[in-house]
């Protein structure tokens, strides 16, 4: 009796073969090589991304200048061909939407700004993004600040305009959310599960405490009613959380809000406190660089970072400008108050390694961000912050996805 047996497995050499083939349908070039495909593929994202759903809103000719501008060269594709040469099983209709769909819209709303951004960890994200999709299951992870009110001056420039917080996730999280789920939208069709986790403060431990970059002046508006903050906090993470469902869930995302205050609060404020007590005079200024460093290094891993962070701080408070009735009074010295936000962005990316997670960043402080990944290196996106382009009737979508969702008329 003759007993049937399996097809070998494809070889390195041969699914490259066949990432090539495929590269030359998508670009329309021959290439032989890895090198000559990317080039080409590099030429070609600009068109792709042209003809994607967010083709109103974006101009391949001044796209492929930001490119350019920004030294984005084609070896950032590197990383995501290569994972794709891994692939355990190939899949050729995944592999085209995840080239020409997913991919030049995940460009198309990708941060051009020099400071974000780095070449490496935007080309670690989309050799990750590969890799997970081969597998089934894509992992990401966006930040989302607490619900601010910001006004808009005359000049553009966005100032926070109040102590209190909104009880929502803002006039413009809709169309974000709607935007970040038509560009993974693509991969869910092919079955791959995304899960998607909105991290942001939820009040869910009822501790000011655990809030742990909370600006200051909100702490101060909300003195007198401590509850009140808690049930704001609540009623904007249950927003959140509807609005997702809404935008991202009709495209089979599960997306989800975390909760920062119970995953990091308590331990952050441990960390800080055992500081104080063991540093009482390091307050305004980091006086005793290397004990300070040795004792971090112990903590987080990353005890140089402290000055970046207390640099920080410093222009935070030198350039803070409220709308309020009572002045802004910091009661917290400096490095115990930046040594809570290292903290914070250091247990981020902690988990976010652990996890194996993917960040889309819509939210977080670039700089402390970029400084953070220095130490702990994961694939993130920062993603853009643009004007809004209506000609003549608006946008389901937006390109406009870094600035503050809630910024109030007036």
């Amino acid at each position: 009796m003759h007993t049937p047996t399996s097809s070998p497995a494809r070889t390195r050499s041969e699914r490259t073969e066949e990432l090539l083939g495929l590269l030359e349908r998508i670009t329309g070039k021959p290439s032989t090589t890895l090198k000559g495909s990317l080039r080409f593929y590099y030429q070609a994202v600009p068109s792709l991304l042209g003809k994607s759903f967010l083709g109103p809103l974006v101009s391949p000719p001044v796209f492929s200048a930001q490119l350019k501008a920004r030294a984005l060269s084609e070896r950032i594709y590197l990383p995501l061909l290569e994972a794709m040469s891994r692939w355990p099983k190939w899949n050729e209709p995944l592999a085209v939407t995840l080239l020409r769909e997913v991919v030049p819209a995940l460009l198309g709303i990708a941060s051009m700004q020099k400071r974000d951004n780095d070449t490496l960890f935007l080309s670690l994200a989309l050799g990750e993004l590969a890799d997970q999709a081969g597998r089934g299951k894509v992992r990401l992870t966006s930040l989302v600040c607490p619900s601010y009110q910001y006004r808009r001056d005359s000049s553009g420039k966005l100032w926070h305009c109040s102590g209190e917080l909104l009880p929502t996730a803002g006039a413009r999280f809709g169309a974000v959310a709607e935007t970040l789920g038509r560009v993974f939208s693509p991969l869910a069709e092919h079955g791959v599960e995304i899960d998607w986790e909105f991290w942001g403060y939820t009040g869910e431990t009822g501790d000011p405490e655990h809030l742990i970059d909370m600006a200051r002046f909100v702490h101060q508006h909300y003195q007198r009613d401590p509850r009140q903050l808690f049930a704001t906090l609540a009623r904007a993470s249950e927003d959140m959380t509807g609005q997702l469902r809404e935008h991202m869930g009709c495209y089979n995302i599960n997306a989800r809000t975390g909760s920062l205050d119970r995953k990091f609060g308590a331990l952050v404020y441990g960390i800080r406190n055992s500081f104080s007590e063991t540093f009482p005079d390091q307050l305004e200024t980091i006086t005793a660089p290397e004990e300070v460093e040795w004792w971090l290094d112990k903590a987080c891993k990353c005890g140089p970072l402290i000055h970046s962070f207390v640099e920080q701080e410093k222009v935070y408070r030198q350039n803070v400008i409220i709308e309020s009735a009572e002045p802004i009074v910091f009661t917290e010295p400096v490095v115990p108050a930046a040594l809570r936000e290292m903290l914070l962005y250091t247990h981020i990316l902690e988990e976010v390694r652990k996890n194996g997670s993917i960040i889309i960043d819509t939210e977080s402080s670039s700089n402390y961000m970029t400084e953070t990944l220095q130490y702990l290196p994961v694939g993130l996106i920062f993603t853009r912050s643009a004007k809004e382009k209506h000609d003549g009737k608006r946008s389901l979508y937006t390109l406009n996805i870094r600035q503050p969702y809630n910024v109030v008329p007036g």
